[in-house]
């Protein structure tokens, strides 16, 4: 995770340090309308509320942060996603920093396979 490229361009413009990328796993999550990233990370990336939306989880509704971030997959195909419009949410508890939701996996056909324990990615 990576402040968006555009905003990195302002940074080195006005002289400012850009901050480190943050990395860690993401779960495929099928239930989620829109790819959720724990508000620590994008908080250490310096970025800016883009806005806000409501969701509902198992714990229930409530309104969240949405920022602007870049997404990469390192060591992965998968295209970049710089923007992607992300929603700030507490993930602290899990062993992962991000949810990628059905908003980023519309563009790919996601094959899961069950018996050999394999995701494969095509787009």
């Amino acid at each position: 995770m990576e402040m968006p490229s555009a905003v990195a361009l302002e940074y080195v413009n006005s002289q400012k340090a850009i901050p480190s990328p943050i990395t860690g796993f993401a779960l495929l999550d099928t239930g989620a309308s829109r790819t959720c990233v724990d508000e620590s990370v994008l908080l250490g990336l310096d970025l800016s509320p883009s806005g806000a939306a409501n969701i509902a989880t198992p714990s229930g509704r409530s309104r969240r942060l949405r920022y602007f971030a870049k997404l990469s997959f390192p060591d992965c195909p998968l295209p970049d996603r710089d923007p992607i419009e992300v929603t700030g949410v507490d993930l602290r508890s899990r062993s992962y920093i991000a949810l990628i939701g059905r908003d980023l996996m519309r563009d790919l056909l996601v094959i899961y396979d069950g018996p050999g324990a394999r995701v494969t990615f095509a787009f």
